[in-house]
């Protein structure tokens, strides 16, 4: 499967979520969720991660989405990098499919939700380049991974929902990874990627 297949430019990284993922991210999340916790969705688009996850939860969406498609508990219209929970509860459980173009982002964003000192767990769903070390480098340092998987073909379909003058509604290929991420304290810090300047025997130019 490509990388991407039958997606444009004009999609403005608006990937839906299918059901058959979401169920398995949710479910994932849930593994490892601290045992009292609020769960947040950043970027809820029409709600397929925040209307499967246990109360207490809440989300925010940058657009305004149709009042009949609308979830309970989501903040339409705000800017989910300026956003954050109000009920930290015992710790935080995220799930998000955020915008790939500015996934490094939001994780960060979300990497600072809550108390410090309070468990904080990221379930998301990323593009394959989050795995270069260069991207992952730029990922909150008190973060580790927990587990990660690549997402098989039948379940990387996400829906581009836009319709009329932008085009139709359609269907696009992504391949993706799911990852579970949790915060460290203590004074972790998550080896980085240190690669020499320059090797013996090679000058630069």
């Amino acid at each position: 499967m490509p990388l991407y297949a039958n997606a444009s430019c004009k999609d403005e990284q608006v990937y839906l979520t299918n059901d058959t993922l979401a169920d398995a991210l949710v479910d994932l999340a849930a593994k490892h969720a601290p045992a009292s916790c609020h769960w947040v969705d950043l970027g809820v688009g029409e709600g397929a991660l925040i209307r499967r996850m246990p109360h207490p939860r809440s989300g925010v969406e940058c657009r305004q989405i149709d009042p009949g498609l609308r979830c309970a508990d989501v903040h339409y219209g705000r800017d989910a990098l300026k956003w954050a929970p109000t009920d930290h509860a015992e710790g935080i459980c995220v799930c998000m499919n955020p915008p790939f173009k500015e996934s490094v982002a939001f994780f960060n964003h979300a990497a600072r939700f809550g108390r410090d000192s309070a468990p904080l767990l990221i379930c998301w769903i990323a593009g394959v380049n989050i795995r270069l070390w260069s991207t992952e480098d730029r990922l909150d340092p008190r973060m580790e991974l927990v587990e990660e998987f690549l997402v098989p073909s039948h379940m990387s379909t996400f829906l581009v929902p836009f319709k009329g003058a932008r085009g139709a509604a359609r269907n696009v290929l992504v391949k993706t990874v799911v990852q579970v991420w949790r915060r460290r304290s203590d004074g972790f810090a998550r080896a980085q990627w240190n690669l020499p300047k320059r090797l013996s025997g090679f000058r630069c130019v």
